[in-house]
Formats: C-alpha cells, structure tokens, sequence
C-alpha cells in the first residue's frame, strides 16, 4: 500500500489518548457501534495512517518504533487492510502531487 493516503471514514468517531505510556485509540461506528480498541502498535499505524505526512505509512511506524521498515512493512500493510475491510479506515486516492506518473 505504498503510496497509498487514508482518511477516518464518515460515520466513524475518534478518540486518541497519547498522554498514556502506551497510546490507545477508541474509534466507534455511530451510531450503533461497537467501540473498536486500538493499543500500542496498532493505536500508531491508525494514527500514523490518517496522518497527513506523506503516503508511506510503514515508514512512519517504523520511525517512530525504532525499527527498520523492511521488517514491519507487510504486517502493517496487513494491518491496514483489515481496517479498511472493518470500515475504521477509508483508502483515498493519493494527492495530486503523489500520483505516479505515466513514462
């Protein structure tokens, strides 16, 4: 999913406590639920994800572990995936500036 954007998804509500030791994120389906509970790792990619700081999210998380990219890259790649399928994320088109260009 590289070079790939994410937004929350309509419908979705947030909550991040980074003020923990580890971080946590809530993110709930209105109205009806359920409350989804994101810890530690998991908390990062999400955060990381709707991050507007560029489209490498693996890279992201892997900056802020402290870990080379190659060895996370395919779990958090996993990761989004399945949050996309649950409907906590929303994969977007990349940014003008972003798209691949044609040669």
């Amino acid at each position: 999913m590289l070079g790939a954007r994410f937004v929350r998804p309509p419908g979705v509500a947030v909550v991040v406590d980074d003020a923990r030791e580890r971080p946590v994120t809530y993110l709930g389906r209105l109205p009806d639920g359920p409350i989804v509970v994101l810890q530690d790792t998991a908390s990062v990619i999400w955060v990381q994800a709707v991050a507007d700081e560029g489209p490498d999210v693996a890279a992201g998380v892997a900056a802020s572990a402290g870990v080379d990219v190659a060895e996370i890259r395919d779990t958090v790649e996993q990761f989004l995936a399945h949050l996309v399928a649950e409907g906590l994320l929303l994969r977007v088109p990349p940014a003008p500036d972003q798209a691949e260009v044609p040669t």
